[in-house]
């Protein structure tokens, strides 16, 4: 991830209403919204509940099957600092790029 795409985020997330040391699923998901928009990420992060539960979901569209696929059902809330949060983005890129591979 070069310097400038992570300085990118950080602004998103300084301009959002995201506190990330609160859990706010919602917030998130906007925050995540905003980001593709932006095309500084490839996936989404989607809050998803039922009855009795709610969680953030991570998933993309694969390009090969152009189908979203599910990479992660249980996505942090919360993070000490943007480093941190950035930090996880790019391990769901090493994810995508695994499951990538896999369906290849």
């Amino acid at each position: 991830m070069t310097k400038a795409r992570k300085q990118a985020i950080k602004k998103e997330i300084k301009n959002s209403d995201w506190d990330m040391s609160e859990p706010n699923n919602l917030a998130l998901a906007l925050l995540s919204n905003e980001l593709e928009k932006q095309e500084l990420i490839d996936f989404s992060i989607m809050f998803r509940e039922d009855t009795s539960d709610a969680w953030l979901q991570v998933e993309y569209i694969n390009q090969d099957l152009n189908y979203p696929v599910i990479v992660d059902y249980d996505f942090p809330q919360c993070f000490d600092n943007s480093d941190a949060f950035i930090e996880t983005l790019k391990e769901i890129e090493t994810k995508i790029t695994k499951i990538d591979e896999m369906i290849k």
